[in-house]
């Protein structure tokens, strides 16, 4: 045999041997569905491939979940993994992970996962803002009948955001059937807040619409100071008004009464001293509100006592209402805040007061 044959006889049997090898290596075994590729099964354990080594399966689970990726889980997976995720302190990522829990829950895994939320709550572990936002947008879009009848296994909406996220959920799922509802309210169930999400969205984002539906309802003076709210968001926002002090001036009469506690609400958030003087200017206005008011003053008589009382000397809010006493007079509140903060200070203040108003040439008291 030539040394030509030889070797081509050599590389014909090299080639055959590493055709048949290839042929016996056994197949990739299937992954889970999440497990889209080797990195994400890396970061994610629980959905790992069958042959990724066990030192790898211990690394943490998941940092964030997609709806699209929650709904390829089992129920049960779904409401595991919600339990996992309400004991986290990082509240951010806790919300990452739940909020794309809740977009893929059904109307079955709802009141399980509110339950669950509200205990991780009430152990001191409190969720984002957004969690139960998209909660209750969840509740409306896929359960609102069952929302709405609250027993001890399912509390239903609680408070006024609450409300509000419920119905904006109801309303892109079945807006009839919300309209309907809202349309049926009685004030005093406490759903002022889902009904004005209804009539807010009614007005198409128009202020003169809304204004004269706001009308229609200001002898229900709690649905009005919520529709208020939104109100005083569109005006601000599209409406070109420069604050909520400008807002409260062009409403129609009807509704300023309502508006008062909105107004200074607002204006408080960012200037409480302009807030401060426009107290002074609409003291006389019908809605004057003890309440707001008084979280003004504690706001002021913690940044600076001695101006708080000097403008207290000038207003006057009545601590009643319907016959009610509402709290201390608001210039004994500021008062207390200064004599905590520097005793002395008010002291002084308190004396030059009492021997500002005592009488004059009043008669010396006699010796016994």
């Amino acid at each position: 045999m030539t040394t030509r044959t030889t070797l081509l006889l050599v590389l014909a049997v090299g080639s055959l041997a590493f055709l048949l090898g290839s042929r016996s290596e056994p197949s990739a075994p299937a992954t889970h569905p999440l497990a889209s590729n080797k990195l994400r099964a890396r970061n994610r354990p629980d959905i790992a491939v069958a042959h990724e080594p066990a030192r790898e399966r211990e690394k943490p689970a998941f940092t964030t979940v997609t709806r699209d990726e929650a709904e390829r889980l089992s129920p049960q997976q779904r409401l595991e993994w919600l339990s996992k995720a309400a004991r986290l302190t990082d509240i951010n990522q806790q919300a990452d992970i739940l909020c794309g829990l809740i977009a893929a829950m059904s109307r079955d895994e709802l009141p399980a996962a509110t339950q669950q939320l509200i205990a991780a709550q009430r152990a001191g572990n409190d969720s984002a803002h957004r969690v139960w936002a998209d909660l209750w947008q969840r509740w409306g879009q896929v359960a609102p009948e069952d929302a709405l009848k609250s027993t001890p296994g399912n509390p239903g909406p609680q408070t006024s955001n609450d409300w509000r996220n419920f119905m904006k959920g109801w309303l892109a799922a079945d807006p009839a059937a919300a309209m309907a509802w809202a349309q049926a309210r009685n004030p005093g169930e406490g759903h002022a807040a889902a009904v004005a999400v209804a009539i807010t969205g009614s007005s198409s984002g128009n202020l003169k619409q809304l204004e004269k539906d706001m009308v229609k309802l200001s002898p229900d003076a709690v649905t009005t100071r919520e529709c208020l709210h939104d109100y005083y968001d569109l005006a601000i926002v599209s409406g070109g008004k420069a604050d909520a002090a400008e807002v409260y001036d062009n409403l129609a009469p009807e509704l300023k009464e309502a508006a008062w506690p909105v107004t200074l609400e607002r204006l408080g958030y960012t200037a409480p001293r302009e807030a401060a003087q426009w107290v002074e200017d609409h003291a006389k206005d019908p809605g004057v509100d003890y309440e707001t008011t008084q979280r003004l003053v504690y706001r002021l008589g913690n940044e600076d006592p001695a101006w708080t009382m000097d403008w207290l000397s000038r207003v006057e809010v009545d601590n009643r209402a319907n016959g009610e006493i509402k709290g201390p007079p608001l210039s004994w509140i500021a008062l207390s805040i200064w004599k905590g903060k520097d005793a002395a200070a008010a002291n002084a203040w308190e004396a030059a007061q009492e021997a500002k108003f005592a009488p004059k040439n009043a008669p010396a008291t006699p010796e016994r």
